[in-house]
């Protein structure tokens, strides 16, 4: 991704935090403890892992579109500047 627009590499780079914090925050919120009258140990979620894996994947994807979108309008905007200047 080629940009000169700090907003568009704003938005990649929380699209990235957004992608590694989905899998880190899976992690830590799938271990669970369970208590059983006076014993208690800890297991493992899949069902919170993967939700949370797949929340900050869209989420993930969902920032890295809109920095893309940013990205695009930059580009189309110089080129019809390039355009005006050339003719007038």
């Amino acid at each position: 991704m080629y940009t000169n627009n700090p907003f568009s590499k704003a938005l990649y780079i929380i699209s990235i935090i957004q992608f590694i914090s989905g899998v880190i925050g899976g992690f830590i919120l799938a271990k669970m403890e369970v208590d059983i009258f006076y014993s208690s140990y800890t297991e493992f979620s899949w069902i919170i892992f993967l939700i949370s894996i797949f929340s900050g994947i869209i989420s993930g994807i969902f920032f890295m579109g809109m920095a893309e979108i940013v990205n695009q309008l930059t580009a189309l905007n110089s080129k019809l500047l390039k355009f005006e200047d050339q003719y007038k």
